[in-house]
C-alpha cells in the first residue's frame, strides 16, 4: 500500500492506494478542511497560526504511518506552499517535526500530474483539462491523447473568495468580478480564445473538489445516476446567475450545505472559475474526472521506480 499526502490550499488529504497490476485503487481517503489559503498574510507569508495548523494535521496523518507499514509515502504540496513567501521555512518545520520530505510542485508540474491521473479514464483524446484548487487553477491543453501547453494561475476558489466576497455566499456583482478577473488572467497567458480561432469545440475535463461538487449538484438537481460524469456549460451559468429552473438561490444554498457543507463559501467562486475557463476555450460539454494530481503523482513515482510499466 502507498500513502499520498496532498497539502492543498483548501484541504489536506491523506489517500491510501493499493496497486493492483497497473491500476491504483484508493482504499482510504481522509480529508482535512484546513483552508491554508486563508492564513496567508499581507506580506505573502503563511502565518504562525497557519503553520501550526498544517503541522497539527500532518502530525495526525503521521499516526497512519506509524500504525501501518506502507510500501511508500509520497507527500507533496501545491499552491498552499508554492505561492507563499516563507515556503522554505514551512518545509523545514514539516521536515523537523513530522519527518516528512514534502515535494513542492510547480504549477506546470501539477497540471501534468493532473493529466496523467485523469487521462487514464478520459474518453476524449482532445480537450482542455482544468483543475480548480483553493489557491490556484491549472490548465492543460491535450491533443491526440498527449499533453501540450500547461499553465497555472494564482486564482482558486478560496483565495478568490477571500479577495472578492464579503459575505458567506457571493452575490451577483461579486460573481461577475471573479469571472472578469479570471478572464483577464487567461488573456494574459496567451491562450487562444475560442472566438478568435477556428476548429471544433473542445471537451472540458474538470478536476478537483469544486468540479466534483458541481457535478454532484447537477446529478442531484436533475435526478441523474451517480455514474453520470457530464453536463453542459449552461448549467454552470444558471447556478451563477440564479436562473436555475430546478431551484432558487436559497434552495441552492441549502443543497450545497447538504452535499458539500465545507464548500458553502468556496463552491460558487470555484464554479465561476470553471465556467469562465470553459467559455474562454469554447467548451460546451464538461466531463468530471474523480482522478487527478494525487493519482498522477503516485503513478509517475511508481513508474520512475520501475514498479509500473507503460
Amino acid at each position: 500500500m502507498y500513502l499520498v499526502i496532498d497539502i492543498g490550499s483548501n484541504t489536506i488529504r491523506a489517500v491510501v492506494f493499493h496497486l493492483e497490476g497497473k491500476t491504483l485503487i484508493p482504499v482510504l481517503n481522509k480529508k482535512y478542511s484546513a483552508g491554508l489559503a486563508g492564513y496567508v498574510q499581507a506580506d505573502g507569508a503563511l502565518s504562525r497560526a497557519g503553520i501550526e495548523l498544517c503541522l497539527d494535521v500532518l502530525s495526525e496523518i503521521c499516526t497512519l504511518i506509524e500504525a501501518f507499514k506502507f510500501d511508500g509515502v509520497y507527500p507533496f504540496a501545491t499552491a498552499s506552499l508554492r505561492n507563499i513567501s516563507n515556503s522554505g521555512q514551512v518545509l523545514d518545520e514539516i521536515r523537523q517535526r513530522c519527518n516528512l520530505e514534502v515535494k513542492l510542485l510547480t504549477g506546470r508540474e501539477e497540471a501534468f500530474y493532473d493529466y496523467y491521473g485523469a487521462s487514464r479514464h478520459l474518453a476524449a483524446r482532445d480537450g482542455v483539462l482544468v483543475d480548480i484548487g483553493g489557491g490556484s487553477t491549472e490548465i492543460l491543453l491535450y491533443e491526440d491523447g498527449r499533453p501540450q501547453t500547461a499553465e497555472s494561475i494564482e486564482m482558486g476558489s478560496l483565495n478568490l473568495y477571500n479577495r472578492f466576497v464579503s459575505g458567506i455566499v457571493p452575490g451577483k456583482d461579486e460573481i461577475r468580478a471573479i469571472c472578469a478577473a479570471v478572464r483577464n488572467q487567461l488573456s494574459a497567458l496567451g491562450f487562444a480564445e475560442y472566438d478568435k480561432k477556428k476548429g471544433p469545440r473542445p471537451v472540458i475535463c474538470a478536476v478537483g473538489g469544486s468540479a466534483r461538487a458541481a457535478l454532484k449538484l447537477y446529478n442531484s438537481l436533475y435526478a441523474q445516476d451517480k455514474s453520470n460524469l457530464s453536463y453542459k456549460r449552461y448549467f454552470l451559468k444558471s447556478l451563477l446567475t440564479a436562473r436555475c429552473v430546478r431551484c432558487d438561490q436559497e434552495q441552492l444554498t441549502q443543497l450545497i450545505l447538504k452535499i458539500a457543507p465545507e464548500r458553502i463559501h468556496t463552491l460558487l467562486p470555484g464554479i465561476a472559475v470553471l465556467y469562465t475557463v470553459a467559455k474562454y476555450f469554447g467548451g460546451k460539454e464538461l466531463v468530471t474526472s474523480s482522478y487527478g494530481v494525487r493519482e498522477g503523482y503516485l503513478y509517475c513515482q511508481l513508474k520512475k521506480a520501475g514498479l509500473i510499466d507503460g
